[in-house]
């Protein structure tokens, strides 16, 4: 999309640098997330492609998708990287990625309007998700968005303690936790873009190194 691009690449070098620096720096750290905010941030721009959403709209869930798991940034590496389920203990920890994301994204101006999107990626529609426990149209329509994303791409991504799992289980997954855990309606979109998505990795550094030379 034309506008959005234009819109992206009129980020100033420092907030691209920014962008760069910490994904590098969160991907350095938790061996899980390697390409993940990329593939996912593809995904919801599928998806508001789809919606014809707002240019404003599509360049928050944009940025959105792009840090929605910085706050994993101070969550401690045994964490992170454990090869074997956490306790209860370590669960809640993990947990608090999307409050430390929204603390920390608060400091950047750029990002104040993503703020509710990165602390609600993980409330479910039935309410039992965290941290607020929001349900329904209450959670922000563009974390709704990205849940579903996060979701998919978790599922068919390798993890420390598990191989990748399929496309099939994925959306069967999705299509399990439609009114559940997501929004029905979003998941029904989802699944209708989802394969346009090209899933080859690109390198961060030199997607947004050449975001910041051509700005």
């Amino acid at each position: 999309n034309k506008e959005l691009q234009e819109s992206i690449l009129a980020l100033d070098k420092s907030q691209n640098m920014i962008f760069t620096l910490t994904l590098l720096a969160l991907e350095s750290k938790d061996s899980n997330t390697h390409g993940h905010s990329q593939r996912v941030s593809e995904y919801v721009m599928a998806v508001a492609n789809r919606l014809n959403l707002a240019e404003s709209d599509k360049t928050n869930l944009w940025r959105a998708a792009i840090l929605h798991d910085i706050g994993k940034i101070g969550i401690p590496d045994v964490i992170l990287n454990k090869s074997s389920a956490l306790n209860e203990e370590e669960w809640e920890i993990m947990k608090s990625h999307p409050e430390r994301g929204e603390a920390i994204c608060s400091k950047l101006k750029f990002a104040r309007e993503i703020l509710p999107i990165i602390r609600h990626h993980h409330e479910r529609y039935d309410g039992k998700g965290y941290p607020d426990g929001l349900s329904g149209e209450s959670i922000p329509f563009l974390a709704r968005i990205i849940s579903v994303a996060d979701t998919f791409d978790a599922i068919t991504s390798p993890r420390s303690y598990r191989v990748a799992g399929t496309k099939e289980q994925a959306v069967k997954e999705l299509q399990r936790c439609a009114g559940s855990q997501f929004d029905p309606y979003l998941v029904e979109v989802f699944l209708e873009v989802y394969e346009s998505v090209n899933r080859e990795e690109d390198c961060l550094g030199d997607r947004y190194a050449g975001l910041s030379k051509n700005s």
